[in-house]
């Protein structure tokens, strides 16, 4: 990711109406399919926004290759934190009850997604979940992509295969951000054609659209309860781990 991008990142976060819906995402994924209370790592946790809301739970920790994004972790006060790489966790075997790879995989540093998934598995205890954010869809590649460093888009069915390939039972696959899919790929499109190459987190980060647009999503999230998404923005998937997979 650009490092401007952190800052950006950093001020956004907490508010901006996309974070907010994922950060509750998690959450409600934890409380259903993880251990309330376990440890938790967020692997690739970003500026900490996320990790600063699991720790008001139960012990969490944050994992982050970037010095630059270590750095705002720092100044949100978070000090359970380590600086490693998705495909070599610094962990032990067994020492987490969930861990979180929030558009991590997707990303340009991560070389190989099979291996960081199995790296999750080495260090999930028995029965403990990963949770997993994607962008979708080959095809909306956009400006975005790049300042974000955003390798690579899955689809439902190819974010389920790359978790049951990793040897984990998928317990949760959804797209999201559904209902702001056709405004979405508009503005993406009309960036591309434009060429330009800031991301999209500057796009109604506080104030009442802001809010109206957290709220649209809100909704959505009620709704799919119901019956499944048919095609989003993002795609957000459980896998459970029945057995570690042990170091060599």
């Amino acid at each position: 990711m650009r490092p401007e991008e952190y800052e950006i990142m950093f001020h956004a976060e907490t508010a901006h109406w996309w974070y907010r819906t994922l950060h509750e995402m998690v959450e409600d994924g934890l409380r259903r399919h993880g251990a309330p209370g376990g440890a938790v790592l967020d692997a690739g946790c970003g500026t900490g926004a996320m990790l600063q809301r699991l720790q008001a739970h139960g012990p969490a920790a944050g994992m982050e290759f970037s010095a630059d994004a270590l750095r705002f972790c720092r100044m949100r006060n978070l000090t359970r934190l380590a600086r490693g790489s998705a495909t070599a966790l610094p962990f032990a075997d067994a020492s987490f009850d969930a861990v979180l790879f929030l558009d991590v995989l997707s990303d340009s540093g991560v070389t190989d997604p099979h291996e960081a998934l199995r790296e999750v598995r080495r260090v999930l205890r028995p029965g403990g979940v990963v949770l997993v954010n994607l962008p979708a869809y080959a095809w909306l590649r956009s400006p975005h992509d790049v300042a974000v460093s955003t390798a690579r888009r899955y689809t439902r069915r190819q974010c389920r295969e790359l978790i049951s390939a990793a040897g984990f039972e998928v317990v949760e696959a959804n797209y999201w951000n559904t209902a702001l899919f056709p405004l979405a790929v508009l503005v993406r499109l009309v960036k591309r054609a434009l060429k330009r190459s800031t991301s999209d987190l500057r796009l109604a980060s506080g104030g009442v659209l802001n809010r109206r647009l957290h709220a649209i999503l809100c909704a959505e999230r009620r709704a799919a309860r119901f019956f499944p998404m048919p095609f989003g923005l993002s795609v957000f998937a459980v896998g459970r781990c029945k057995a570690p997979l042990r170091s060599q």
